[in-house]
């Protein structure tokens, strides 16, 4: 794919563009462009620009002239481009069939309980209203939030040093503060759904959005709005990562490596979803181990015993998750009222 490319154009050429751009389009005078011509640019071409000929993988002659050339360079782009593109996604869907136990310390799903089956039986029922949806959906939010809150590290030691006296005047035995700066990025716009809740549960919290799509011929991710907080390699510090469906996980494999580009330890990024698949999850815990994912509903596979969370160890696709319903993103839509 690395390929040196040197454009030759010859400098009569050149120098009449660069005549008639100058006169026409700033207004210089012609004594002036020539002279500049002579003493600056052409020499420093001559000596800098020309030799780098020599180090190219292909020269195209006479310019942006040369169609055919230049059309045989975007050929080859293209096709190293879908070439890597068709791997890359094998490479993710291998991922999901590796015969690996999943780490269940690092994976935490919210216990079966009668408040939360009760939640997801409204926020599955398609005659829910749109206001029923959001306030329901912001309320598991915030049991998300509140799970993945117990991952912060927290310290006896109060910052100051000195006790904490309650307004009755007596000494708080065994005082815990938080230890960690809490940050939170969402994926656009799946994550925006958790924004609100978080807002309420921390509200100075520094807020981050990553807009990541999957391309509709070849499937594989694309990055194309970061906006993150600044200073993330700082120590003490916990990235809430936010996407309301894990499906493939590749949009939240792109997430943690953009995460872990900018200086976020892999340790310290915590994934809060709200309905994962169990290959989706595989995925994940095979790129990055260390991550921690903190999950509503995680889908059953073929094969298990109906247990928690359907953490079974065998070989299974996605395509195989025993709840067929989750490969399909729709929370985000029944949320901002666009299904």
């Amino acid at each position: 794919m690395d390929c040196k490319i040197y454009v030759d154009t010859d400098l009569d050429i050149c120098y009449s563009r660069r005549l008639l751009r100058d006169i026409v389009e700033r207004g210089r005078d012609l004594e002036g462009i020539i002279k500049q011509w002579d003493d600056f640019v052409k020499p420093n071409s001559v000596r800098f620009v020309k030799p780098t000929m020599n180090s190219a993988d292909v020269v195209i002659p006479r310019g942006s002239d040369n169609i055919i050339a230049i059309d045989m360079i975007i050929q080859h782009i293209r096709k190293q481009l879908h070439s890597k593109s068709i791997e890359h996604v094998q490479q993710l869907k291998k991922l999901g069939k590796v015969i690996k136990p999943i780490d269940k310390s690092k994976v935490h799903v919210l216990p079966k309980t009668n408040q939360l089956l009760g939640i997801k039986t409204i926020l599955l029922n398609k005659d829910t209203t749109n206001d029923e949806f959001i306030f329901y959906f912001n309320r598991i939010a915030t049991i998300l939030i509140y799970a993945s809150l117990e991952l912060v590290q927290y310290t006896p030691l109060p910052p100051s040093g000195h006790p904490v006296i309650s307004p009755t005047g007596h000494r708080i035995p065994d005082p815990v503060f938080q230890n960690e700066t809490v940050v939170g990025v969402d994926i656009i716009r799946s994550g925006d759904c958790f924004i609100p809740s978080l807002r309420k549960t921390i509200p100075e919290v520094m807020l981050g959005k990553l807009l990541i799509q999957s391309d509709s011929l070849t499937g594989e991710p694309q990055l194309f709005t970061e906006r993150l907080p600044p200073h993330l390699d700082r120590p003490n510090l916990r990235a809430l990562l936010f996407d309301a469906q894990t499906i493939s996980g590749s949009a939240a494999i792109m997430a943690i490596k953009v995460l872990i580009d900018h200086g976020v330890e892999q340790s310290k990024i915590v994934l809060v979803t709200y309905l994962a698949t169990s290959a989706g999850v595989r995925r994940i815990l095979n790129v990055f181990p260390k991550v921690n994912i903190v999950i509503g509903s995680l889908s059953k596979e073929h094969g298990d015993d109906g247990g928690e969370g359907g953490l079974s160890c065998g070989l299974v696709t996605m395509d195989q998750d025993g709840d067929w319903w989750m490969n399909n993103r729709f929370i985000d839509s029944r949320y901002f009222g666009t299904d």
